[in-house]
């Protein structure tokens, strides 16, 4: 018997969802169906929660189906334009997307009742999303707050170029329809005040630092920019002040605010970053973010603790625990008190984003960093006598001495590279996002010695000097080919932590891999590395090549 239907179309828009609407009721499996709409041609009902994946006889009236059910379906709600959101979004921060097909979740929402107001519930089965074929974050999957049957996404945004890109997300590896995200371009300098100082910053300019980070009385060596160990594939964009006795546990020296300012950010760390093995139970270590002006910030990592009186300005006056990061706006005074250090450097990285380095040619490969391509020679920002008593501490002789972390020449090996189609800085893989970075840069504390620095070597970061330190990267073009590099270990290092007399130890005998290298166009590399192997021993590239590019 066919259903009689009503001549009017019906809508219900309040939560619950009745299983009766207009005299029509659906069953899935004899379960009642939470119906939407009704009308002479078209039923829209929600799958009861308790459905299970597979085949569902689906009945209406006297007349029934079967269909598959998936654990995930996703479909993507549009807007005009076959786009996903009309607001722009932007590299690194959150998108907001609503979809269908999200699969049963937890904790279980009965069917057709309003998700709750706060987004508390979490896909059961994994969920992926790519937006221009780079991987997105997903922040939160689950439920809308306040709708049926309608799930959400947060998703970062990855560091892809402006324009229009694809969005697709795969749900228990049932992937969507491809829909449309416009992206637009965003400055370096524009996320640092957007990211740190949340768009609340004012004044302009660079400061001086009339406060030294740690008291020099306490500081044993002060290293310069530019170093490349573990993670720091790259040249790192910051200094490390030692102190003078890392026997002396955690918490043994002050750390001070630089110059007058707010803190924005705080940030804790619980785990060890990098590829090399860490302190056993982990970590509990700080990185604090100074703002000074809308175009000048400071930041301190590796800080042990707390000042009291930051903490207690804090919300519900505790500092962030686990992998948190607390955007704050707490006022500071330049040699105020805001923690302490002890058993290991503490890092200092000085952020101008009226000054971008020439040296790395394609600003958007670090907008997962966006301070980097900002970077400035700390020490450069004290006044004498101070200025000249951080130099004695710094065992760098060459200029500039305060270091340097920009190497890319055009259409040279110099510089920085990364794996082909990984996002640049970013990578592909947060926990292991420098295992795409690549470097040919010199060596920091002395510079006439090249470093090789290899963000996948055998699974690791490796660095690595050149044996006879030559051909130099910067000499090495298209016009180069094929060239070879024998790998040493690095050769240099401080007579202990409390001296900054250097110390040379090369063996070019100790070859440890043989590293071919190609500019097949001046910004895209082909290399590959044979580890065990001298130069006689390799003739030219397998298949396991790989492209890098900038």
């Amino acid at each position: 018997m066919e259903p009689t239907w009503p001549r009017t179309q019906f809508r219900q828009a309040r939560s619950p969802l009745p299983t009766s609407l207009g005299g029509v009721s659906v069953l899935a499996d004899d379960l009642p169906a939470p119906l939407y709409f009704v009308s002479p041609t078209q039923i829209n009902a929600q799958l009861p929660y308790e459905t299970r994946p597979g085949r569902v006889r689906i009945s209406v009236g006297d007349s029934s189906t079967t269909i598959q059910v998936l654990e995930g379906a996703p479909g993507i709600f549009t807007l005009r334009d076959d786009l996903a959101s009309l607001s722009p979004a932007l590299p690194g921060r959150y998108l907001t997307v609503y979809l269908t097909g999200l699969g049963q979740v937890t904790p279980p929402v009965a069917s057709g009742l309003l998700a709750p107001l706060s987004p508390l519930s979490a896909a059961r089965h994994q969920v992926r999303a790519q937006i221009g074929g780079q991987f997105s974050e997903v922040a939160y999957a689950g439920l809308a707050p306040g709708m049926v049957g309608v799930g959400q996404l947060n998703l970062r945004v990855p560091f892809v170029a402006a324009g229009v890109h694809a969005l697709a997300v795969s749900i228990a590896g049932a992937e969507s329809a491809p829909v449309r995200v416009q992206v637009n371009p965003a400055a370096a300098a524009d996320l640092l005040r957007m990211m740190w100082s949340q768009g609340r910053c004012t004044g302009q300019g660079p400061v001086r630092y009339s406060a030294t980070p740690m008291s020099l009385a306490d500081v044993a060596v002060v290293l310069p920019l530019g170093l490349m160990a573990d993670a720091h594939v790259t040249p790192t964009d910051h200094q490390y002040w030692a102190p003078k006795d890392p026997t002396l546990g955690r918490d043994a020296y002050p750390v001070f605010a630089p110059a007058d300012g707010s803190i924005v950010s705080i940030q804790h760390r619980s785990r060890f970053i990098g590829d090399q093995a860490g302190p056993a139970g982990g970590t509990s270590e700080f990185r604090i973010v100074f703002e000074h002006s809308c175009t000048f910030w400071t930041y301190y990592d590796l800080v042990t603790s707390l000042d009291p009186a930051i903490v207690s300005q804090l919300p519900g006056g505790a500092a962030p625990a686990g992998m948190a990061t607390l955007p704050v706006r707490i006022p500071v005074r330049a040699g105020q008190p805001i923690g302490r250090i002890g058993g290991q450097t503490l890092d200092i990285g000085t952020v101008n984003a009226d000054v971008q380095l020439p040296g790395l040619l394609v600003p958007e490969n670090y907008l997962a960093e966006p301070w980097k391509i900002h970077t400035v020679d700390p020490i450069d920002h004290f006044d004498e006598p101070v200025r000249s008593r951080i130099l004695e501490l710094n065992p760098r002789k060459a200029v500039p001495r305060g270091g340097k972390i920009d190497y890319d020449i055009e259409g040279r090996f110099s510089g920085n590279w990364f794996l082909e189609a990984t996002n640049g800085y970013a990578g592909v893989n947060r926990e292991r996002y420098w295992s795409g970075h690549l470097a040919a840069a010199p060596n920091y504390l002395d510079p006439s010695n090249i470093t090789i620095s290899i963000g996948d070597y055998e699974g690791k970061s490796r660095q690595f000097w050149v044996r006879g330190n030559s051909p130099d990267p910067a000499s090495v073009g298209i016009e180069s080919g094929l060239v070879k590099y024998e790998l040493i270990p690095v050769g240099l290092s401080l007579q202990g932590r409390s001296s900054g007399t250097l110390v040379y130890h090369r063996d070019d005998n100790n070859v440890q891999a043989v590293m071919l290298v190609q500019l097949i166009a001046p910004r895209r590399l082909r290399l590959q590395l044979f580890p065990g192997r001298r130069a006689s021993d390799v003739a030219g590239f397998s298949d396991q090549a790989r492209l890098y590019e900038r």
